[in-house]
């Protein structure tokens, strides 16, 4: 077998823990988790050793120190935090929180300004190979309508902000919001990934 591929694992929260007992798992594993960043480092610690993961424990900003892969498994809010740092050093980035490009798209530029590349976990999201093929001809638009469960979104500042009552979506479904891409990612960022997505791969964010 050849050398595994060392990565940090950015964000032990839950996504990044699922990610690393899936490595654990699995016995002869391509991949090795090389560190783990993440805001609160003494929980990360004790969750780690809850694993058996004996690894360093860093800031985000010293991830490329460590290896040229990082996978960002943050929050929308430490998105930046751990990619900027990453794509200046021209790592290979894979983005699980990409919801955040929307308001952060001048990561992009970083990126291709130092070599780096965004990768983006889109698996919620096939085909968009035809998209990017279909975007070269004839697609000026598109549009993507998306069903959330009421109990997912009613703690979401937009919600309480415009005084959104979700008691109707027992009965009927209820709309709470029509807009852009760039606009849906702001207001909905744990939620809407997938029109970042579509974005991306298609006619851009608005």
């Amino acid at each position: 077998m050849g050398q595994s591929t060392k990565f940090v694992l950015a964000g032990f929260g839950s996504v990044g823990q699922q990610v690393a007992q899936a490595i654990l798992a699995e016995e002869n594993s391509a991949l090795e988790i090389a560190a783990i960043s993440a805001r609160d480092l003494s929980a990360a610690e004790v969750r780690a050793g809850d694993m058996g993961l004996n690894v360093p424990l860093i800031r985000a900003s010293e991830a490329p120190g460590h290896a040229t892969v990082v996978v960002e498994c943050a929050t929308y809010d430490a998105f930046r935090e751990v990619v900027e740092p990453a794509a200046k050093a021209g790592c290979h980035i894979i983005a699980v929180s990409f919801g955040a490009l929307a308001i952060h798209m001048d990561l992009l530029d970083i990126a291709r300004e130092h070599g780096a590349t965004i990768q983006l976990a889109s698996g919620t999201m096939p085909g968009l190979d035809l998209l990017r093929s279909a975007r070269e001809r004839s697609v000026s638009s598109v549009k993507l309508q998306t069903r959330i469960l009421p109990g997912s979104l009613e703690n979401e500042p937009y919600i309480t902000e415009n005084n959104i009552d979700l008691r109707r979506a027992d009965r009927e479904p209820v709309l709470i919001f029509s807009g852009t891409a760039r606009e849906a990612a702001a207001c909905f960022p744990r939620h809407i990934n997938v029109a970042i997505s579509l974005s991306l791969a298609g006619v851009g964010l608005d």
